[in-house]
C-alpha cells in the first residue's frame, strides 16, 4: 500500500465526509480525491515523470494537501519549503534538490530566487494569482484541464514520498527522505498511541511543509478524520472554531498553549467535546500543564520527534500527565515520555555502550519509520546510521521508570517556537558580514519561544557595527525566524583546550538557573 491508495480508499469509504476544513473553504474525501486526480494528471501532461521532484511553496492550505495528493499517486517526490525561507535559501535547495517543477503561492512570491536560480525548472504554477514569465499556468487552470480519472502512477512502498530539507552543523541544506511505508508506518503507531478515533474532529496550525505538520495532518487523514486547518495561529479564532465545531483533539505547541491559555475567548469557548490536547516541539512548562488540565481534564499528550525519524519517538501519554501532575512531579512533566508502539530507543556513551539510568547518553532510535537517507550524502547517512541506529544528536537520560529526559544537543541546534534553528548556518551568514571579526550563535532561555537566538559578536578593529546593522544585513539573507532576536558585543570569545570557540562556557551564563540545556 502506499500513500496515494489512502486517498482513493477514503473516497470510496467516506465521498461525502468532510475532509478539510480552512476558514470558509471545505473538502469531502470525494472532491479530495478527484482534485488530487486532476491535479496529478495536469503534472502528468506537463511531462513530469515518477522519481522526479516537485518543489512546494505553498503555506498550509488545501493547495499544499493536493500538491502532497498529486506527487504520491504519481510516485514524484514531493520537496516541500518553509514559506518564510529568504530566497538564497530557495535557491540552495532547488540547486540541491534538482526538483523537475514548482508550485508556489503568490503570497510568497518573495522567496522566489532570480530567474536564473529557475531556470532549470520545466514547470512553474502560481497558487492565488496571475501567471506571469517565470508562472505559465496558474493553479486553478492546471485542475481545471486535467481529468478527473485515477492517474496512470504506480510508486512502491519503498519509493522516496519526501524529501524535507534541514540545515545541519554545516550549515548546508541536506535532504531527508522518507519513502511511502516510513509515512504508513509511522502513522499507523500514532493513530494507536494517541488513540485517533475516525469521528474525531482536530484543529491545528501546525506548517504541512514539516514533517510533524505533514504527519499529523495524514495521520487524522488516514483515520478518516475531519480536520480544521489555521495556516495562521490566532488564539481568539482558534477557540472559537474548536468550540463551534466541537472539536475533540487540539494540535499545539507549547508556545500556542500558552496563547490559548491567555485569551479572553478560553471563557467563553464550550470545549467539552475536547479529549486530547496533542503538543510537540518540545516538553511544555509544569504551570502551562497543570493550567490546561485544570481547563480541559485529563486530556494532555506529547510526542519527541524529528525528521529522520518519521517523526515519533517516544511519547507522554494522558496518564503519565495525569499522575506527575496529581503527584507534583513537576520533572516528570518535562520528560519525552517512553518509546512509541514498535519503536527502540537507547542512551549510549561515546564508545556506544548504554548508560545507566540518571547517566547522559546520545539518544539512538530504531524503527520501520526511520529516513531512507540524506538525499546524496551517502557518507553523512551511513554516519547517522551507523550500526542500525539513528544517531539523533539530542543528550538523554532514563530515569528509573524509563522515562527519557532531554538534557542537551551534541549538534547545538536551537528549537525556537517549534521551528529549528542551526547555529552554524546563522554563522555562516554573520561571517559574511565585513566588520564581523568572529562570532558565535547560541540558544537561550526565552518565556515565549522557549529559545530565542543570541550572536554574540567581536568586531574588527575599527570597525562600527551595531545590533541594527546586524539586523539589516541577516534580514536579506536568511529567514526571519533564524535572526539572532539577540545580539551581543564582546572584545573577545572564550576558547577551549584546542583553540575553538567554547560555547559551552557561553551557555553558561544564560542557562546556569535552568534544569536542563535546553528548552
Amino acid at each position: 500500500m502506499t500513500i496515494g491508495d489512502v486517498i482513493r480508499r477514503n473516497a470510496e469509504l467516506y465521498p461525502a465526509r468532510v475532509a478539510f476544513v480552512c476558514g470558509a473553504r471545505k473538502t469531502t474525501f470525494g472532491l479530495f480525491n478527484e482534485r488530487v486526480n486532476r491535479l496529478a494528471n495536469a503534472l502528468t501532461a506537463q511531462g513530469l515523470r515518477a522519481g522526479e521532484r516537485l518543489a512546494l511553496i505553498l503555506p498550509s492550505d488545501l493547495e499544499l494537501l493536493e500538491a502532497y495528493g498529486a506527487c504520491e499517486k504519481l510516485g514524484l517526490i514531493a520537496l516541500p519549503m518553509n514559506t518564510r525561507l529568504h530566497a538564497r535559501e530557495v535557491a540552495d535547495i532547488l540547486a540541491d534538490g534538482e526538483p523537475a517543477g514548482l508550485i508556489y503561492d503568490a503570497g510568497a512570491a518573495h522567496t522566489l530566487p532570480d530567474t536564473a536560480a529557475l531556470a532549470a525548472l520545466r514547470f512553474v504554477s502560481v497558487v492565488g494569482g496571475e501567471p506571469g514569465a517565470t508562472s505559465p499556468v496558474a493553479y486553478e487552470a492546471l485542475i481545471e484541464r486535467g481529468a478527473s480519472a485515477e492517474p496512470d502512477g504506480a510508486p512502491k512502498p519503498d519509493d522516496v514520498a519526501y524529501l524535507y530539507y534541514t540545515s545541519g552543523t554545516t550549515g548546508k541544506p541536506k535532504g531527508v527522505m522518507q519513502t511511502h511505508q516510513s509515512a504508513l508506518n509511522n502513522a499507523r503507531r500514532v493513530m494507536i498511541d494517541l488513540e485517533i478515533r475516525s469521528d474525531d474532529v482536530s484543529i491545528g496550525t501546525s506548517p504541512f511543509f514539516h514533517i510533524g505538520g505533514r504527519s499529523m495532518s495524514f495521520n487524522y487523514f488516514y483515520r478518516g478524520c475531519t480536520a480544521h486547518i489555521m495556516p495562521k495561529f490566532d488564539a481568539d479564532e482558534y477557540l472559537h472554531i474548536a468550540a463551534r465545531e466541537s472539536a475533540t483533539m487540539l494540535l499545539a505547541v507549547p508556545t500556542t498553549l500558552k496563547m490559548l491559555l491567555d485569551s479572553p475567548e478560553r471563557k467563553r469557548a464550550d470545549l467539552r467535546a475536547v479529549r486530547s490536547v496533542f503538543y510537540s516541539g518540545a516538553p511544555a512548562a509544569a504551570p502551562i500543564l497543570r493550567e490546561v488540565t485544570a481547563w480541559l481534564g485529563n486530556v494532555l499528550q506529547q510526542v519527541y520527534g524529528m525528521s529522520e525519524t518519521g517523526p515519533a519517538i517516544t511519547i507522554l501519554r494522558r496518564e503519565d500527565h495525569a499522575a506527575a501532575i496529581a503527584a507534583g512531579n513537576d520533572e516528570r512533566l518535562l520528560s519525552c515520555g517512553r518509546p512509541c508502539l514498535d519503536v527502540n530507543v537507547r542512551a549510549v556513551d561515546d564508545d556506544g555502550a548504554d548508560v545507566r539510568p540518571g547517566d547522559v547518553g546520545e539518544v539512538l532510535i530504531q524503527s520501520d519509520s526511520l529516513m531512507a537517507g540524506y538525499w546524496r550524502l551517502p557518507e553523512l547517512t551511513a554516519e547517522a546510521m551507523r550500526g542500525g541506529w539513528l544517531h539523533s544528536g539530542d543528550l538523554g537520560i532514563w530515569d528509573d521508570d524509563g522515562f527519557l529526559y532531554l538534557v542537551d544537543r551534541k549538534k547545538e541546534m536551537i528549537v525556537s517556537g517549534s521551528e529549528n534553528v542551526y547555529p552554524r548556518e546563522v554563522e555562516n551568514v554573520l561571517y559574511a558580514h565585513p566588520g564581523v571579526a568572529e562570532v558565535a550563535v547560541i540558544g537561550v532561555p526565552d518565556e515565549r519561544w522557549g529559545e530565542t537566538v543570541l550572536a554574540i559578536i567581536v568586531s574588527k578593529p575599527g570597525a562600527h557595527v551595531s545590533s541594527e546593522d546586524i539586523t539589516a544585513f541577516c534580514a536579506d539573507r536568511i529567514a526571519g525566524y533564524k535572526k539572532p532576536r539577540r545580539i551581543e558585543f564582546v572584545t573577545e570569545l572564550p576558547q577551549n583546550s584546542i583553540g575553538k570557540i567554547d560555547k559551552k562556557k557561553l551557555r553558561e551564563k544564560y542557562w546556569s538557573n535552568e534544569t536542563r540545556n535546553i528548552r
